[in-house]
């Protein structure tokens, strides 16, 4: 029983009174009572975030379009195919039941399941967010930052865009790895997300409603049967839960096999990488020079003082591979994704790691030499303050005490 009947909070609010009325929604949206396993998870928290985005190393991935089948014609709506599996199971239930009279015909949102929104695109996503970050860097940062100067070619460019990376992208990420991880990046990519109605999530009172409607409790049950946990902070949004037994019981009817769902089902986007910094550089270099071809400086020259011309020039992509090869753009990778970590490594040791990628390159592919950095960076990553690991390994020393 909700121990509050009204629920206000909504993002144009003051702080004080946002606080508050998020308050009343966490206590009022509890039942005690509800039972193992709980069905409704608040994936804003903690690790709970990266659910569906990460697979059990802690490397980003991207759903495998290959593998995505359309739950919503009307809609063209997409999840991976044993989730599709489930959500069908899950409709049907609700149709029998409202036929046989055990649910209510007449709820607003649950009388009859209907999919409003599921699987988005990483890569549209990254291209949308990447675009407000260039242009960003392009007008704040060169332009407005009057180093515009400093940019003669696309090399000046490039050491312009990793300096700012060490100022900023531990907050705005630049290469797609660290993006996933972030709330830039939504649940909704990893095809394992369902959305329900197009209610906002900023409005605690449209979530009470929908919480409170008649076959709710109902719903908690048939998802918890069907292998789908609900997401606590939009009650509509029903995810996936690939570790229940009705969701590995369909995976293993579809001849798939838990352990390996996140090689089959899943990219690494790691495997994209140097071409991702390849584009993101190019595009906003391109851009940059489209709008500012030429610059005019003044310049010391035997104690008097003369103008000059910077030109640029747009280059081609054929031209950018010669001046960005794999072990140039390997180079700026790992400086870049360091740069992104909570807890960055030295100069000299992110040298070391780059020396060795580029040795594992010339030995091996580019996929190898990405991985090799993403594993020496990934102690640090899971060193970062506030990360599950080091919740655990604090359990873990006090357990000790």
């Amino acid at each position: 029983m909700a121990k509050y009947s009204t629920f206000n909070a909504t993002n144009k609010l003051g702080s004080n009174r946002i606080f508050n009325e998020r308050l009343k929604y966490e206590i009022g949206l509890v039942d005690e009572t509800d039972t193992i396993p709980k069905p409704m998870i608040k994936f804003f928290i903690g690790e709970f975030q990266f659910y569906g985005k990460v697979d059990e190393d802690l490397n980003p991935v991207i759903a495998k379009t290959n593998k995505l089948k359309m739950i919503s014609d009307k809609n063209n709506l997409l999840v991976l195919d044993f989730v599709q599996k489930q959500f069908n199971a899950l409709k049907q239930t609700f149709v029998k039941c409202v036929n046989i009279g055990t649910i209510s015909k007449t709820d607003p949102y649950l009388s009859v399941l209907i999919p409003e929104k599921a699987y988005e695109s990483t890569d549209a996503a990254y291209k949308g967010y990447m675009g407000k970050v260039m242009e960003s860097f392009n007008k704040e940062y060169i332009i407005n930052g009057r180093r515009i100067n400093k940019v003669e070619n696309f090399i000046d460019y490039t050491n312009l865009l990793i300096e700012y990376s060490k100022l900023t992208s531990n907050i705005l990420p630049i290469t797609k790895t660290s993006f996933v991880k972030t709330n830039f990046c939504p649940m909704s990519v990893s095809g394992l997300v369902i959305e329900l109605t197009k209610l906002k999530y900023s409005n605690d009172s449209d979530k009470f409603k929908f919480a409170s409607s008649p076959n709710f409790e109902f719903f908690k049950k048939a998802c918890i049967k069907h292998g789908f946990s609900i997401d606590y902070n939009a009650p509509w949004r029903i995810i996936a839960d690939i570790d229940s037994p009705p969701m590995v019981e369909a995976m293993e009817k579809m001849g798939y096999n838990r352990e390996t769902i996140f090689v089959s089902h899943f990219d690494q986007t790691s495997d994209t990488e140097i071409e991702n910094i390849k584009t993101v550089l190019y595009s906003g270099y391109s851009t940059l020079v489209k709008n500012n071809s030429v610059s005019k400086i003044v310049v010391e020259c035997k104690n008097s003082l003369k103008s000059k011309f910077i030109n640029r020039e747009v280059i081609s992509r054929a031209t950018l591979n010669k001046i960005l090869d794999n072990s140039s753009a390997l180079q700026i990778y790992a400086t870049i994704r360091n740069s992104e970590q909570e807890k960055s490594l030295s100069s000299q040791s992110i040298q070391k790691i780059s020396s060795n990628a580029k040795s594992i390159l010339s030995a091996y592919d580019i996929l190898k030499a990405v991985k090799f950095v993403e594993q020496e960076l990934r102690p640090n990553q899971l060193a970062g303050s506030g990360t599950l690991n080091t919740i655990v390994l604090s359990s873990k020393e006090r357990t000790k005490g």
